[in-house]
């Protein structure tokens, strides 16, 4: 038999990974050897398969809020701590679990079981079902997996709460997602974060904060070009884990008013439980305060004409942070061109940088206060 075709021995089967250094041509050949596997037997490849549990040793995390939070950051969760305030809510400190080793209210094949859910925001009690883990460890890893790291299914790729720029945040994306139809979910997780990790502190707001750019013009009214408002407002709302995205929030904003009227605007967001306000006097320092204290908010200025004349019906964009000499916005029209007026473009606007130079005299025309709208849980 040539030399090619003789089967390793177990032996030279471990000097053979022993050499496995992590080069690029190596790193290349192990995705080889997967795609092999998964095409002789895709079982092989799965969480559940015998050797997985031999590769991991015999860690077993205890029932605690540290032994969940020592689990889920082996995981690669960013947040462990909202992990274990998950754990702590969903199943009273672990007491209690709503299928075999299922701390987390997963859903599934599996165990039968009660549960309540709000419905159009009434509390109902069903019965659904609940998917069976041969151990905590296995159900941290689930839940980490589909929920905190990027997730791909049937072809579509999910956000994890992993990319929040704060584990508030991240608790509010979870909500957001639906991971729970209780609306107090997010502000529950997090009143047991402080209050289980209390010299803990937070992460600071990121500058710019992490706030989901939705654009105005792909609205699903076919009436987007004049919903500028609406969008800005949307991404507020999202911010705070209410709605999915702005049309979504249209729904719930078209009940109140006109996309132009910002008493609908504050209806519709008073209505989804957060505090918002329409100001006409806002300064440059008030912007800043917002953005310090982890807040996006929304603002109305001038966009056509030139920077030494501004003029136009108004619009409306988002600023998610700031420097010396600029402001961060995500802008549900594009970029925008603050010399000459309009727009570079229609279709980038998250994250745009407009200079205070430029953009200022159009949010304060003849140096008078600028409109902003404010919004916070």
């Amino acid at each position: 038999m040539p030399i090619e075709q003789v089967q390793f021995t177990d032996e030279r089967w471990l000097q053979f990974w022993q050499n496995f250094k992590g080069l690029e041509h190596q790193e290349d050949a192990v995705i080889k050897l997967g795609r092999q596997i998964k095409q002789a037997d895709p079982s092989l490849l799965t969480q559940s398969a015998e050797w997985v549990d031999d590769w991991r040793g015999p860690t077993v995390s205890t029932n605690t809020w540290g032994g969940v939070e020592a689990a889920a950051k082996r995981a690669g969760a960013r947040w462990p701590e909202l992990v274990a305030a998950q754990w702590a809510l969903e199943s009273g400190h672990g007491k209690h679990t709503s299928g075999r080793h299922n701390y987390f209210g997963l859903k599934g094949p599996g165990t039968s079981h009660k549960t309540q859910e709000v419905v159009n925001g009434k509390t109902i009690t069903i019965t659904d079902e609940f998917l069976d883990f041969r151990s905590l460890d296995e159900c941290v890893e689930y839940l980490v997996d589909r929920w905190y790291r990027d997730f791909t299914a049937n072809g579509k790729t999910y956000r994890g709460v992993n990319n929040a720029s704060c584990r508030e945040t991240a608790a509010r994306e979870l909500q957001c997602q639906g991971y729970a139809t209780n609306p107090n979910y997010a502000d529950r997780l997090i009143a047991l974060m402080k209050q289980q990790r209390p010299l803990q502190s937070e992460a600071l707001p990121r500058n710019p904060l992490s706030v989901r750019w939705q654009s105005q013009n792909d609205n699903k009214g076919g009436t987007g070009y004049r919903e500028c408002f609406s969008s800005s407002c949307a991404m507020l709302a999202m911010h705070w884990g209410k709605v999915v995205n702005d049309d979504a929030y249209n729904a719930i904003r078209a009940k109140f008013g006109d996309t132009t009227n910002a008493q609908a605007q504050l209806a519709a967001l008073r209505s989804l439980g957060l505090k918002a306000d329409f100001h006409t006097d806002g300064t440059p320092k008030v912007l800043q305060n917002e953005i310090d204290a982890g807040r996006p908010v929304a603002v109305g200025w001038l966009h056509k004409g030139p920077v030494s004349s501004p003029s136009g019906g108004g619009h409306w964009s988002v600023v998610i942070g700031y420097t010396d000499i600029a402001w961060i916005q995500n802008d549900p029209n594009g970029e925008a061109s603050l010399v000459s007026g309009g727009y570079v473009n229609t279709s980038k606007g998250a994250g745009v940088v407009y200079s205070r130079k430029n953009w200022n005299p159009r949010w304060m025309p003849g140096g008078t206060g600028g409109w902003y709208l404010t919004c916070r849980p």
